[in-house]
This record gives structure tokens, sequence and C-alpha cells, in this order.
């Protein structure tokens, strides 16, 4: 009985140790009331600071008061800590909101269960331009609840119906963010949300949205970030650019490099052995390769996050007689090849002319893609 009065004795120290009187303007704070939490339940909290990232603090009649010294602009991550509740299910019962400036102070009112879906008031929450992402959060938060009703009622058409309106939503999220940037342009949080979607519009768009941001958040890491990527894209290997030279060391010890393959159509194919989608589409260009390749046709793979006797297996596997080449068995130089190609998924595949000219950039391996279309074209089918 005596530990169990000591141990709440120190939480209660703790938990003042968290509190502020007022907001001073060199802290930020967030009040908490869970409506339905229990006295033994707990916060998890994870925020950016000198040498604290991760709080544990308790909840009193569900209520607590978190008051801390703003370090820099920092996402907040607020986790339920409960008996029953684990690292697997912690999502379900874990908030992200955002703090932007010193003297910032939020309020978060909810129940054990709805925790994740909040709604944090003051600050940039109070915008009337918040409200578009407010909204935007709503309809994600739907078609995560109908995802997961097609998943438990085996639903193929609902399925289907959801992965739809996911793509036209993701659209909608593009516009809602760059909309709001424009409207908030010295706000922290509008340069995080340009830079989440900065490989995801185009170059010319993501040059308009870092222009609009004022000049204080230019000057931070998260603006130069963005600059950075910028400055990478122009830089980048896209449509109508010229085939930057690399060597590389394949699979048997020999070099090539792409400008061996001059005067001739070159598919890359960037890649992984344990890349499911990409060993899918292998057979495809198995067929590919026999059909065009005595008529100027050639393809080199690059595996991604893959070892040589991985990729050697894999080739065996899918009877791929091209030249292909590890990343990770390449020197320090090749490794700007992702960034340079702006890779962020595979399979992705580029087309380059005979003149070494990028034709085609593609993500993915649908059937009817663009680049089999084009070497129809060249080749004839």
């Amino acid at each position: 009985m005596k530990n169990t009065k000591k141990a709440l004795l120190l939480a209660s120290i703790a938990s003042l140790a968290y509190a502020c009187s007022s907001t001073p303007k060199d802290k930020w704070e967030i009040d908490f009331d869970i409506t339905d939490a229990t006295d033994s339940d707990q916060l998890k909290i994870s925020y950016l600071a000198e040498n604290k990232k991760d709080t544990i603090i308790p909840l009193k009649n569900g209520k607590a008061d978190f008051c801390v010294p703003y370090v820099d602009p920092t996402w907040v991550t607020i986790s339920l800590s409960r008996d029953g509740i684990n690292a697997q299910n912690e999502v379900d019962y874990s908030l992200s909101t955002f703090i932007n400036a010193s003297g910032e102070k939020l309020t978060i009112t909810s129940s054990v269960d709805s925790l994740k879906r909040a709604q944090p008031k003051g600050g940039m929450y109070e915008l009337e331009s918040f409200d578009t992402l407010r909204k935007l959060n709503a309809i994600t938060y739907s078609l995560q609840d109908d995802y997961t009703k097609s998943l438990v009622n085996n639903d193929a058409e609902l399925k289907a119906k959801v992965m739809e309106s996911v793509k036209e939503n993701w659209h909608r999220t593009i516009s809602t963010i760059l909309y709001f940037a424009e409207k908030n342009p010295d706000l922290f949080y509008s340069a995080y949300l340009v830079s989440f979607i900065s490989r995801e519009i185009p170059l010319e768009d993501l040059k308009v949205a870092y222009g609009k941001l004022s000049d204080r958040i230019k000057e931070h890491e998260i603006g130069k970030n963005i600059k950075n990527t910028i400055d990478i894209a122009e830089k980048s290997v896209r449509e109508g650019k010229e085939l930057p030279d690399f060597t590389f060391v394949d699979t048997e010890g020999k070099n090539f490099s792409f400008s061996d393959y001059r005067g001739k159509w070159l598919l890359i194919d960037f890649w992984g052995s344990w890349c499911s989608p990409c060993r899918m589409t292998n057979p495809s260009l198995v067929e590919m390769y026999k059909k065009y390749n005595s008529r100027g046709f050639e393809i080199v793979g690059i595996a991604v996050n893959d070892s040589q006797e991985r990729v050697k297996n894999a080739m065996i596997e899918d009877n791929i007689s091209w030249k292909n080449a590890s990343m990770d068995v390449q020197n320090d130089s090749i490794q700007v090849i992702p960034m340079l190609f702006n890779i962020t998924a595979v399979p992705t595949k580029v087309l380059v002319n005979p003149n070494g000219v990028v034709e085609l950039v593609e993500a993915g391996g649908a059937e009817n893609s663009p680049i089999i279309a084009k070497l129809k074209e060249v080749f004839g089918k």
C-alpha cells in the first residue's frame, strides 16, 4: 500500500513538472481532457526537444496539462497508454498535432476511442483556412472506415470503389495543401505540408508553392529542404532530358555504362528481387526483350536495396538475360541515382531513345503502359 501511494505521489509530482499556470512565451502547452479515461491511464507524448522526445504523463480525472520549452516547430504525437494497448494497436489510440511557435497553447478534448480523430483547438486550428484541411480529414477518415469494412466483410466491390475514391481524394489533398500554404505563407506547418507533397506534384507547381512561402520559412531547415528538392529535381532525369552516363559493375563483376547503348532503344528497369510487382512484370519484359532485342532494343536492370546474390537468383528464376547491377555493390558516386532519377518506388522504368534522350518515365508495371505502347509504335506489334 505504501508503495502504491508513493508511486501515485511521484506521478502527481511528475505531472506538475509539465504544467503551466499560464503559457510563457518561450514554451508551448497542450491541455487534455480525455472524458472517459481512468486514473491509471497515461499519455505518452513524443515531440522535438533538446534532450527529450518521449514523456509519460498521468491523467487525473481524465485531465492533464503538458507545458515544455519551445525549441523548434514540431510534430507532437499523443498516445494513450493503458493495459491492453500495445505496439500493434497503439495507432488506434494516437493523435498527431503540430506546434508552430513558442507561446502556443492547444486544447484537446476527446473520449479514449475517439482520440485518434480528435480536433485540437487553439493555434492554427482556429484559422478559417484550416477548415479546408479539417474537411479533407473527415473524408479521409470515412474512406478508412469504408476500407476496413470492405476487408471485414470481404467485399471486393466496396474495396474497389474505395480505392478509386482514394485516388480522387489524393488529388483533392494536393490542391487543398497548396491552397492552405498559399493562405498561410508564414506558418511552418504550411512548409511541412508542401514538403510532404514535393515529390508528387509537377516541378513548376512546387517552385510556385515554395516561392509563396515567407522568407522566414525559407531560411528555416524545412524551407531549405524544399529548395534542395527543387534543385535536385531541376538536375534530375526526366522526359526530354539527356540521360547522364554512369558506369556500373554487373552481377558477373563486369563494367557497363549507359553510353554503351547509344544508337539503341534502352529500357532502364529499377526493380528488386524482393518486390512482388517487379517480379510480376518480369515475364512481359522477357517477352519484349525476345521480340525487339534483335531490332535495336536493350534492357538493363538496376536493383535497389538488394544483394548481388538475391539479384542473381531472381534473374535465373525469371529467365532474365540482360545485364543487371545491384546498387548495394556500386561505388559512392552511383548512390545518387535513386535521387537523380526520382525513384520513390519500384518498379520504375525509364525509356531512352537511340540519341540518349529520355522518352518516358513510368512508375508501376501496367500491361497497357505508355512504354509498351511506344515500343509497339517504334518496332511494330
